[in-house]
């Protein structure tokens, strides 16, 4: 096929935006299984929530310094499904990378004593998780990207084996 009909394709073709994915308890769990190997920061937040979105752009920042060495940064929105569209077009345009999910569940406190049964479900909240899946440390409100950071630096050394 000739090289400028592929790149007037490649052009013309719509960009499929990937979007939030539902996620209810025995997801959210399997979830973190999934993700054994590497440390896990679990950010779950929402759209309406004004420190959640101002912690983002450091917590994408730190994602893509410490991805390459062993680190998945996944985000759980709790906005209702008349939100979605709002936290979707929100962690475009923050460059948040996919797969995110959305919570969907029958029962919010049963979602949130799920994640860990010390959690309110007070946002914004980060969970990590060390290479074997254990909760290692949660941030529950606002932390500095350093302190973050410094568990994560802690989170990975205590489980040296790499991927």
């Amino acid at each position: 096929m000739n090289t400028l009909l592929i790149a007037i394709l490649l052009i013309a073709a719509p960009t499929v935006k990937p979007t939030l994915t539902p996620i209810d308890e025995a997801g959210y769990s399997a979830l973190v299984q999934q993700h054994a190997g590497k440390v896990i920061l679990m950010d779950i937040w929402a759209a309406w929530c004004e420190p959640c979105r101002a912690e983002t752009p450091a917590l994408v920042k730190l994602s893509k310094q410490l991805g390459p060495r062993g680190l998945d940064y996944v985000t759980v929105t709790l906005d209702s499904p008349g939100e979605l569209s709002y936290a979707e077009k929100f962690l475009h345009r923050n460059l948040v990378p996919f797969p995110a999910y959305y919570r969907k569940t029958e029962n919010e406190d049963t979602w949130v004593h799920n994640v860990n049964p010390q959690w309110t479900g007070t946002l914004p909240a980060l969970f990590l998780y060390d290479r074997k899946g254990r909760l290692a440390k949660s941030f529950i409100g606002s932390a500095p990207p350093d302190v973050i950071e410094s568990a994560i630096q802690i989170g990975r050394a205590s489980c040296r084996e790499r991927v």
